[in-house]
């Protein structure tokens, strides 16, 4: 029987008032190409067809995978205790694009155990250890988890909501602000000095407001933040504190990145006691505001999110980290190339760059083995890792390979071979085959290199 006499029945079952509902935190969905979508549970997945679930069948049905769209996963919890913050450090993995899709990358997170000649080893909670090509390695960066502050979004009831309670939905791992207007507000714990990193998407233009170190989360007790408005191409930043005119930062800057674009990496840099804001977007310093006048004491640890205008946007990735005062420049990639020697390039946080092995990653510090000593550096203190050029290459595009994303953020494309107990088993070229956690991810998409049904889901995301 077809998937689309499947749907058919679905469509008539639906009427019946009878059936039982799944479990809210354990549903998942399938959407298809035509637009026709079904709840129920993940049974299994092979190199052609879906098993699905519902209560609207007394029998799992199964999907052909070139009818789908995506699979919206359960959103159960791990079925084991995680907490990645139980170990000293934290590394991103970013692999190499695809032939035609360099700027799109898999992004693979845990603890960095070995840092060998032609593969790096990564031990993660959702697919144990993994051995990576370094030939197909884009980057690497390592922090401390002392650096942690934030990390999110993880769902709407942790932000205190005003207005409308349409004004923003949680959706994707992504706050989502709709067409009217209303804000959000966290405690988010920022610090003295601290960094605020997020990606924002727009339908149309960008009308986002954040305040700022404001001195409460709670909107009726606001009086004091920085706030700076984005619209468009350009920035704008004022100090608000109760019952006094302070002197503005009211400078606008053109921020200089293509608009069209509809995605833009923000990283902020803030020193609350010296009033500076250091504004990055896709890795570029487009402005920096300075407070002449800095009123710490006033201020508080809470952020803003409004939405003025009623701009339809996407705000994800949010970090807030500590920072140590040292913001990126155009020189860290000269120094890099600058150094001699064959072995990994480190960059650390105040701009400084050494050539060594890497050792052993403890205790939120690291061993490097350099020409001239033997090093210990903490974590914190470094900010890239560089691996010397090995031979190019880039993964191929494959039939069946699907796109899964994790529920912290990032995705990973994998020539999918089956789905069961449990686990995603598949390879990628840079790991080989592989099984994968269910439970690490959130969504799944299949024919990813459809046009048709790429512009259906871009269509979607709004």
């Amino acid at each position: 029987m077809s998937n689309f006499i499947f749907l058919s029945l679905i469509t008539l079952a639906a009427l019946a008032p009878a059936l039982v509902a799944e479990p809210s935190n354990k549903i998942s969905r399938v959407s298809f190409a035509n637009g026709d979508k079904v709840s129920g549970s993940l049974v299994n997945l092979d190199v052609k067809l879906l098993g699905f679930k519902s209560t609207l069948f007394p029998k799992s049905v199964f999907f052909n995978r070139s009818a789908i769209l995506d699979l919206e996963l359960g959103q159960a919890q791990p079925s084991i205790e995680i907490d990645s913050t139980q170990a000293d450090h934290m590394a991103e993995i970013q692999l190499k694009g695809r032939y035609s899709q360099e700027d799109q990358r898999d992004t693979l997170r845990g603890q960095l155990s070995q840092v060998a000649d032609d593969h790096v080893i990564l031990s993660t909670w959702y697919a144990g250890e993994l051995k990576i090509q370094r030939n197909l390695i884009h980057s690497i960066k390592i922090k401390s988890n002392k650096t942690d502050l934030y990390s999110g979004p993880n769902s709407l009831e942790e932000w205190n909501q005003r207005f409308s309670s349409n004004s923003w939905k949680f959706q994707n791992n992504a706050l989502i602000s709709g067409n009217s207007r209303g804000g959000i507000s966290k405690d988010i714990g920022l610090v003295n000095q601290s960094v605020l990193k997020f990606k924002l998407q727009w339908k149309d233009t960008i009308g986002l407001t954040l305040n700022l170190f404001a001195d409460s989360p709670k909107y009726d007790k606001l009086a004091n933040y920085y706030q700076l408005s984005m619209q468009s191409n350009y920035l704008q930043m004022k100090k608000v504190i109760k019952d006094e005119r302070p002197p503005q930062l009211n400078r606008m800057s053109n921020t200089g990145y293509i608009h069209a674009t509809k995605s833009a990496e923000y990283a902020i840099y803030m020193n609350k006691q010296k009033g500076i804001f250091h504004i990055f977007i896709n890795g570029k310093k487009v402005h920096t505001f300075t407070d002449q006048a800095a009123t710490p004491n006033l201020l508080g640890s809470s952020i803003y999110l409004r939405n003025d205008n009623g701009k339809m946007m996407h705000m994800s990735n949010i970090r807030v980290e500590k920072w140590n005062g040292a913001i990126p420049t155009p020189e860290d990639e000269k120094s890099l190339k600058q150094l001699k020697g064959d072995d990994q390039r480190i960059l650390l946080a105040n701009g400084d760059a050494v050539v060594g092995k890497i050792g052993q990653i403890s205790n939120g510090m690291l061993d490097i083995k350099t020409e001239h000593a033997d090093l210990k550096l903490p974590l914190i203190g470094v900010r890239d890792l560089k691996l010397p050029s090995t031979e190019e290459s880039q993964p191929k595009m494959e039939r069946n390979d699907i796109k899964a994303h994790f529920k912290t953020g990032g995705w990973i494309i994998l020539n999918v071979t089956s789905i069961d107990k449990g686990f995603i088993h598949g390879r990628h070229q840079a790991i080989g085959n592989h099984s994968f956690r269910v439970d690490a991810f959130e969504q799944i998409e299949f024919n990813i290199y459809n046009g048709n049904y790429n512009k259906i889901r871009k269509e979607q995301a709004w």
